[in-house]
């Protein structure tokens, strides 16, 4: 189940909002994915958040080809990179 628990303004959309959730059990308690819910509330506690933004340019992602979507192979993104790195390392490039 979703718990809003914040709405924040939506700067991407007009009339648009961010709803932040907190992911719980039916019986109201935190599901286990739910780390931040499950940790105390600490001063030396850090959590972080990543983000992604995109430029755009004639209403495409700037770098994307005028007639549609680029290779899929050539779209790299930080958590596929590190599954490529893993891959080679952990299989050095043995098809399974």
């Amino acid at each position: 189940m979703l718990k809003p628990v914040g709405l924040y303004p939506d700067a991407s959309r007009k009339n648009g909002f961010l709803v932040m959730c907190e992911v719980l059990l039916p019986d109201g308690t935190p599901h286990p994915s739910n780390f931040r819910a499950t940790v105390a509330d600490s001063p030396d506690l850090w959590i972080g958040l990543e983000q992604e933004y995109f430029f755009y340019k004639d209403g495409a992602p700037l770098g994307f080809p005028a007639d549609g979507f680029p290779d899929p192979k050539g779209l790299t993104t930080p958590v596929s990179a590190t599954k490529r790195w893993l891959y080679r390392s952990t299989n050095r490039g043995r098809a399974h």
